[in-house]
């Protein structure tokens, strides 16, 4: 006998790895982020600071404030669909 088909004494021999694998499909997927992304407002935002940074270093400072904009824009934009991807129904 399969180890999954053996009865469990625990739950008064009820074949439960069995019942598990049964019910696996009707579970619906949980999605985890990955530790690396746990403070994704402060690694985008650390990304428009280093843009930033980036490009008054370079003296490339014409239209800054534009692009400063954009790249907030798009970094808000990004945790928001971060967030719905974490929100469950």
């Amino acid at each position: 006998m399969r180890s999954y088909a053996q009865p469990d004494s625990f739950f008064g021999g009820q074949r439960t790895d069995a019942l598990f694998i049964e019910l696996a499909c009707d579970i619906p997927p949980r999605y985890v982020t990955p530790p690396l992304h746990r403070h994704p407002a402060t690694a985008l935002l650390s990304d428009v600071l280093n843009q930033t940074t980036a490009r008054v270093n370079s003296g490339q400072v014409e239209g800054l404030d534009r692009d400063i904009r954009r790249w907030l824009k798009e970094a808000r934009d990004d945790l928001h669909r971060r967030i719905e991807f974490g929100t469950f129904d």
